[in-house]
């Protein structure tokens, strides 16, 4: 039926991975206004108001499904999220306990807890859930992604690299995953490496500002003058253009 509240849910998931998160809102309006005591809608549209930064509203969207069915992991999971970007990490970090009691085995509910440990600067329990959700799940790129970032800060940058490794493995075309794998191998003294792996993020997003700067630097120490120079003056410009942004 094209006229249910589950084709306008459908409709709006589709529509939600595409991007397309403003659309996505006005069909969960739609399904919720067939069908208003169905948690489901009220979940997926916090889903799309987190896209679209209205975290608050999602919050609200998020305790609605709570009332509607306590059992929700899906519904903690958004909250705690959240809660996550407006930095109420202890909230957070409660909602994805809430998530992992009634889930143990939900990979998102313990990497996000891991965010959010980061943010109280908890960074051994934080590293320990992206421990965890690697067991769960060992190709959740984003578990790696933090566990490498606790690692570098914590000077352990062999571990580091292997992290960053893998996320790269997963997911080749992501400039991050580069620039902090070269972080760690400057800390580790490979250079070289780094410098390499700075390249390549560059090449993979031409205005990443911070790789031009750490480039630069690095040319510096190394007495490459005229090329330092035209790194810096770049993330200079970067800079400027995105603070005017």
């Amino acid at each position: 039926d094209p006229g249910s509240a589950e084709a306008f849910q459908n409709r709006g998931i589709a529509k939600d991975k595409l991007g397309r998160s403003k659309e996505a809102v006005s069909d969960f309006n739609r399904a919720i206004r067939i069908d208003p005591g169905n948690p489901e809608f009220y979940s997926d549209r916090a889903i799309s108001k987190i896209s679209l930064d209205r975290d608050l509203e999602a919050i609200e969207d998020c305790n609605r499904a709570i009332r509607l069915d306590p059992g929700s992991v899906e519904a903690y999971l958004n909250r705690g999220f959240a809660k996550s970007k407006l930095g109420r990490f202890e909230e957070a970090v409660e909602d994805f306990d809430r998530a992992i009691s009634l889930d143990p085995a939900s990979a998102g509910a313990y990497h996000n807890r891991g965010f959010a440990e980061m943010g109280l600067g908890q960074l051994e329990q934080a590293e320990d859930d992206f421990g965890r959700a690697i067991s769960v799940d060992p190709g959740l790129v984003v578990a790696y992604r933090g566990r490498g970032m606790i690692r570098s800060t914590l000077r352990r940058f062999e571990e580091a690299e292997d992290d960053f490794e893998r996320a790269i493995e997963l997911s080749p075309d992501f400039a991050p995953d580069y620039f902090n794998r070269a972080r760690a191998r400057i800390g580790l003294a490979r250079v070289e490496e780094g410098l390499e792996d700075i390249d390549r993020a560059i090449s993979l997003d031409p205005e990443f500002a911070l790789a031009y700067h750490l480039r630069g630097s690095l040319k510096q120490v190394l007495g490459l003058k005229k090329e330092a120079e035209d790194d810096l003056a770049e993330a200079a410009r970067l800079d400027a253009m995105f603070g005017e942004g």
